[in-house]
């Protein structure tokens, strides 16, 4: 699995394009469904991403917990929770998996991201 820089541009780049990957942090997306999970997720969302399950082909993940996830119908999930600080920043960078032009943003210029 490729190992990134937490907020680097190849980290949003992976993001947009729902690629695994693992940061030198607490900051990764895997494939699928994940099991084990935290105990940070709230109930509330702790039953919604159970209950996708089988549907979920991507999953955000700060430390253990769910931040986002991408259903098998594109639908993106990502719940209106306040975490600590670090998780904060890590989900400041999942705008690139709702970007509907798949246009990012890299040194003030927007760059174009090919989604397959």
């Amino acid at each position: 699995m490729r190992k990134l820089a937490t907020h680097s541009w190849a980290a949003r780049e992976a993001l947009a394009r729902h690629e695994p990957f693992e940061t030198y942090g607490a900051f990764r997306a895997v494939d699928g469904y994940r099991l084990p999970f935290g105990t940070r997720l709230p109930p509330k969302w702790r039953a919604r991403y159970r209950a996708d399950g089988d549907g979920v082909t991507y999953t955000v993940l700060s430390y253990r917990t769910p931040i986002a996830w991408v259903l098998r119908s594109g639908e993106v999930i990502i719940p209106d929770v306040k975490y600590s600080r670090t998780t904060t920043g890590h989900q400041t960078l999942l705008y690139a998996l709702t970007s509907p032009t798949h246009v990012l943003f890299r040194d003030g210029h927007q760059d174009w991201v090919e989604v397959a």
